[in-house]
């Protein structure tokens, strides 16, 4: 095995070599041998005991529970240390099977661990790259470490500053990739820590008081942070400034880096800033920690003199005709979605993997099959499995096959599974995220070689398939809680389509027109009071309960047109005034707001709607 310098990996193993030997040039530089047999001399014990007084006073609260994490992670045999910035250990835990192999390679307290001392290595190269990195086996430059797998994620401070690192070490024969997402998740956590107190010292109770600040501006308004895509912004930027886009940083909006940034907002001053929807002053508002030194921007954009707003192209109404005929067949006039089967008609022509982000009922496996029919794969199968309604012991036999006899009740011939069937096909995961973690990882090797193995079998299978996730969950939340992998995750992340919920879209009653027409031709007249309601309902159940709905009024309706009367009698309360959809919406975010503590984010998360979206929820009449 190779170096992985991130979760999602390298593809191709010539990349990785590349990789490699980028790396072994630089550290080559140093005058280092990989049969070395000496070691650099580290740091004296007062230098040591000033190192780690040093990062105390960088942590001050955190201090304690990171100088706890280390033995938190290890186990008795690996270890697990934190090192201060320049790669020398300030604290290790090890287990007692492993003591004697970390002593010998001289991963004790002191020691510099830093590529200029110890070539490639876990702890140096996440310094040198200031990245998450994962060192394995041979891809140690030093000869005598290639028996030992390392993990390291870096650890930076509010200001974007690199300021320790978290590892676990281990021989390979106990080699886990789960520890990759351990030490990941772990330095993360204190990453949020770190800036959830200075934004405390700096007199913001939370993070929320931001978001309140940033989201309720009417001009277009971000929250800039050292490292990272802006942090915080508002519909009006959203829509302007950042064109829909997820993750922008300061560099990519600006062209400069945050320092140089926040010495202009130092400086005053209202700089302009262009767009194609016009000309803005920029005003800056620095937030300053306890030093007087800036952890963040509040940048407001105040427009000057508004040129015509220019037509953008990805939310141009698009004929059926101008997509590939599996995605015309998806109705929708709604910008949301018709942005959604555009993006997904061009990913449909790569071979990535892909997630859809979508409540249940929305469309999750039309999407999929549009999907698989616009790709090269389509000429070979399309299976589909919802991981939430198969058993977690029956699962891996379902995806993954058995060999003959592997349990009671086995086949004779045995199964090649879900992966063998969809060979040359597409693969669709509906609701991944209740796969269990150690499927995760037999799903996520299958996806790196197309290789698999049998519940039961020691042969391992090929399988050349093109998966498409789903979930209606928050991956990235489940990733930082550990219940749900990181490598996985971003494996499938890079190409991600949400689709939105029948209440958030502007088509609805196009969209009941339209099934009425494939469903139920010729297609009966929806009379005012019908039309009424299915504007207002807040359809829960998405466009299956839509379309439900329909089928049963048709029913009733016999020739004549579907009055609301005709509609179920689940949607229409008898007993009580029927709520429209806009109460609905207030209520379920008022009380999404009570059980989250006022916690806009948290409530927001649990919706499963945007933040924005949340503040107009609450303030609908």
């Amino acid at each position: 095995m190779l170096v992985l310098t991130d979760p999602g990996e390298v593809e191709g193993r010539a990349d990785q070599r590349r990789a490699l030997a980028s790396r072994f040039a630089r550290v080559e530089a140093y005058g280092l041998r990989r049969d070395g047999d000496g070691y650099p001399i580290g740091p004296s014990d007062a230098a040591l005991a000033d190192r780690r007084a040093r990062l105390e006073s960088i942590f001050r609260e955190e201090h304690r529970r990171l100088a706890q994490l280390p033995g938190s992670l290890a186990n008795r045999s690996v270890c697990a240390l934190v090192s201060d910035q320049d790669g020398v250990i300030l604290s290790l835990h090890d287990g007692v099977s492993f003591r004697d192999t970390a002593t010998r390679v001289r991963l004790v307290e002191g020691a510099d661990w830093s590529e200029r001392a110890r070539g490639v290595n876990a702890i140096g190269t996440a310094i040198a790259e200031q990245t998450p990195v994962a060192v394995i086996g041979p891809a140690h430059y030093e000869l005598r470490n290639a028996g030992l797998f390392c993990y390291a994620s870096p650890i930076f401070d509010p200001h974007g500053q690199l300021v320790a690192v978290l590892d676990v070490t281990g021989p390979m024969d106990r080699h886990d990739r789960g520890f990759e997402l351990v030490v990941r998740t772990s330095a993360m956590s204190i990453e949020r820590s770190l800036r959830a107190i200075t934004y405390a010292r700096a007199g913001f109770r939370n993070l929320g008081a931001i978001e309140h600040l940033v989201t309720r501006a009417s001009a277009p308004t971000i929250l800039v942070e050292p490292r990272g895509p802006v942090a915080i912004h508002n519909e009006a930027a959203r829509r302007s400034l950042l064109s829909g886009r997820a993750f922008v940083d300061c560099e990519t909006l600006f062209g400069m880096d945050f320092d140089t940034l926040a010495r202009m907002a130092r400086e005053g001053g209202e700089p302009r800033f262009e767009t194609r929807d016009g000309s803005f002053r920029v005003k800056l508002d620095p937030l300053l920690d306890e030093g007087e030194h800036p952890f963040g921007i509040i940048v407001h954009f105040d427009p000057l003199a508004r040129a015509p707003r220019a037509p953008v192209k990805a939310l141009e109404p698009v004929k059926n005709e101008d997509l590939p005929t599996p995605f015309a067949e998806i109705f929708a006039t709604d910008d949301a979605v018709v942005q959604s089967k555009q993006l997904a008609a061009k990913f449909a022509k790569t071979r990535l993997p892909m997630l859809l982000l979508a409540e249940t009922g929305t469309g999750k496996e039309l999407f999929a099959r549009a999907i698989h029919a616009a790709s090269e794969c389509a000429g070979g199968p399309f299976i589909a499995v919802n991981c939430g309604a198969v058993a977690s012991t029956l699962l891996e036999s379902e995806l993954f096959g058995y060999a003959p006899g592997a349990f009671t009740g086995a086949g004779r011939r045995g199964s090649d599974g879900l992966l063998g069937a969809a060979n040359g096909g597409t693969l669709f995961l509906d609701e991944i995220a209740e796969m269990p973690a150690p499927l995760q990882a037999s799903l996520l090797r299958a996806l790196d070689d197309g290789s698999y193995r049998r519940l039961g079998d020691s042969r391992p299978r090929r399988s050349a398939f093109r998966l498409i996730g789903a979930t209606y969950r928050d991956l990235g939340t489940m990733v930082e809680q550990g219940d749900f992998r990181s490598d996985l995750f971003f494996r499938l992340h890079g190409a991600c389509i949400r689709i939105a919920p029948l209440r958030n879209r502007t088509d609805r009653l196009g969209l009941a027109q339209a099934l009425l027409e494939k469903h139920h031709p010729p297609a009966p007249k929806l009379a005012r009071s019908a039309v009424a309601y299915l504007e207002e309902h807040s359809w829960p159940g998405n466009v299956r309960e839509l379309r439900n709905a329909l089928a049963y009024a048709v029913a009733l309706a016999g020739e004549g047109p579907i009055e609301r009367h005709h509609l179920p009698e689940r949607l229409v309360s008898s007993g009580s005034p029927t709520r429209t959809r806009t109460e609905v919406l207030r209520e379920a975010a008022e009380e999404a707001v009570r059980a989250s503590g006022g916690n806009i984010s948290d409530a927001a998360r649990k919706l499963g709607v945007a933040r924005d979206t949340l503040y107009r929820m609450l303030k609908k009449k």
